[in-house]
């Protein structure tokens, strides 16, 4: 019998500074972030980038972070108006 954990993930939308484009980042990821020093984050779309200072303006939303959080029809999945408020 195949057994399936449901982990509630907690994103952060944090924007990049080239391109301006705000990516999701996972609990998991900001912390891995800020414990490399590097000053990179890595959004659930894959992609690297540095972050804008906190009081820059945000960016569009990244099409590629959107899809991956875009419901499966017919899942049980549910966006949290917080997210889907990003898109």
């Amino acid at each position: 019998m195949k057994t399936t954990v449901r982990k509630r993930v907690h994103l952060t939308w944090v924007t990049a500074v080239t391109p301006v484009v705000d990516h999701a980042v996972t609990d998991d990821g900001f912390a891995a972030g800020l414990a490399a020093g590097d000053g990179v984050y890595v959004g659930i779309c894959g992609v690297r980038f540095v972050p804008a200072s906190l009081i820059s303006e945000p960016g569009a939303v990244c099409s590629r972070c959107k899809v991956v959080l875009t419901p499966v029809p017919g899942s049980r999945a549910k966006r949290r108006s917080r997210v889907a408020g990003r898109g």
